[in-house]
């Protein structure tokens, strides 16, 4: 039988500092697919969006991410680090700039493996290195620690966000 994604939960908000989406994994599906969207709230100065796991508590960990992420635009940069205390998922450049992406993750809430996240995302820049261009980022994410993750929280580095975000699990149907 062929598997299903099933919407778990979704939420949204304007003019917030970070948006926590709780008790969205669980023991039914070790994997699971996000997608946000962020923008930078009106008469906000946010510098980028990001993205935490939450505990089993349901407390943001904010530490202990890696990150390795190729970026495609004329820069080709290639990112890798050990020491990140969140996810990036986009910059925001200008008031009218917004971050779209998804993220594959697995194995959240087993706390006998560790978590695993494919993330891939779009944004449009204003003005960095003389010119508008767009950036695709590909790239794998996960932390260092084995724990039970419940939750995602999308916060705003710098200023507040307008933010949609939803989970799916995916599972036979």
């Amino acid at each position: 039988m062929a598997g299903e994604f099933y919407l778990i939960k979704s939420a949204s908000d304007t003019d917030v500092s970070s948006l926590d989406i709780t008790d969205c994994f669980n023991s039914t599906y070790n994997l699971y697919e996000v997608i946000y969207y962020a923008k930078r709230a009106s008469g906000s100065s946010a510098t980028n969006s990001d993205m935490r796991f939450l505990d089993s508590t349901g407390s943001a960990i904010t530490s202990g991410y890696h990150v390795g992420e190729h970026r495609w635009d004329r820069y080709e940069a290639r990112i890798y680090s050990t020491t990140y205390t969140a996810i990036n998922t986009g910059q925001l450049q200008a008031s009218d700039r917004a971050n779209a992406g998804r993220m594959s993750i697995a194995n959240p809430y087993a706390d006998d493996r560790y978590t695993t996240a494919y993330a891939s995302r779009y944004m449009y820049t204003d003005n960095i290195g003389g010119g508008t261009r767009g950036r695709a980022y590909y790239g794998l994410n996960g932390l260092k620690d084995v724990q039970r993750i419940t939750g995602l929280q999308i916060f705003g580095t710098g200023g507040n966000l307008d933010i949609d975000i939803s989970v799916y699990g995916y599972g036979e149907g």
